[in-house]
């Protein structure tokens, strides 16, 4: 009866995934090589279709200092749903379950932007009916970013995927170019991200 998070040092270059088993579903995610003051976590739900939900895990990476954390909660079109303030003692961890936040409505999905004092780590972990799933958060946006798996009508396959404005004033105009798998352009489609 025991959650948390792990610490892995070594004398050698390691790197480390995770893989949690809830029931009979399995997920997996990546380690951190650090943490930051900053963790913006895209695609969490809230009662959401009927049954998208997620939970939200945060660890404080830093050995002597306990973190304040501010947890923003913005909807897609970029608006400011609920804030939410934490505490999490040296190297701890702590979960949020959506479904349990007050301050958030029901039918709600977007994302979450962290903010503390001390460095910290972040993965978000949708529930998609029985299906779960987690994913690192990330400390920083970039212009560019590349996603290399996605199916539409594919072998039973389809997919979806979110983006995150990090911006916390422009909206961002975005190009996304669907290439198959030989390199071909097969569409582009634009889009402006509050």
């Amino acid at each position: 009866n025991w959650y948390g998070g792990a610490v892995v040092t070594a004398d050698q270059n390691v790197v480390a995934v995770g893989r949690p088993h809830i029931g009979s579903e399995v997920a997996s995610y990546n380690g951190f090589s650090s943490g930051s003051t900053t963790m913006f976590v895209p695609m969490l739900f809230k009662q959401m279709w009927g049954s998208y939900d997620s939970a939200l895990y945060i660890q404080n990476t830093d050995t002597t200092n306990t973190a304040n954390v501010t947890i923003k909660f913005y909807d897609p079109d970029g608006l400011l749903n609920c804030t939410k303030t934490d505490t999490i003692p040296t190297m701890s961890s702590h979960g949020y379950w959506l479904p349990s936040e007050t301050c958030l409505p029901a039918n709600w999905y977007g994302g979450v932007v962290i903010t503390s004092d001390r460095d910290i780590v972040a993965v978000g972990r949708p529930h998609i009916g029985n299906q779960v799933m987690t994913y690192n958060g990330f400390s920083s946006g970039s212009l560019s970013m590349y996603v290399p798996m996605l199916f539409k009508q594919m072998w039973g396959y389809d997919s979806a995927f979110y983006i995150q404005n990090t911006d916390a004033v422009d909206s961002a105009n975005v190009t996304i170019k669907f290439y198959a798998p030989d390199g071909t352009l097969n569409c582009t489609k634009t889009d402006s991200i509050p």
